[in-house]
């Protein structure tokens, strides 16, 4: 879904390889598993410049980080309205 707020970008990386015990993934123990991340870069602010605020979120299991981009757009908001990047 596009955003009205924020450009979008779409990063995958690499991963750590299981440690717990084997078959713990599909095919083999050597498996490299890899983290989908999402960077949201306001639209009100394409280049960040030093002393700009940066957010690092987490999100848990059962909870995709798109549960958290309407917080994200009023976190926008709030601080653009109190003359915060």
């Amino acid at each position: 879904m596009a955003s009205q707020v924020f450009n979008i970008k779409e990063h995958i990386i690499d991963a750590s390889h299981i440690r717990e015990y084997p078959r713990a993934t599909a095919n083999s123990q050597e498996e490299v598993l890899q983290v989908a991340v999402k960077q949201y870069i306001p639209k009100s602010n394409p280049n960040p410049q030093p002393g700009d605020v940066t957010i690092i979120g987490a999100h848990a299991n059962g909870f995709p980080k798109e549960l958290y981009e309407a917080m994200w757009e009023d976190l926008v908001a709030a601080s653009a309205s109190r003359g915060f990047r």
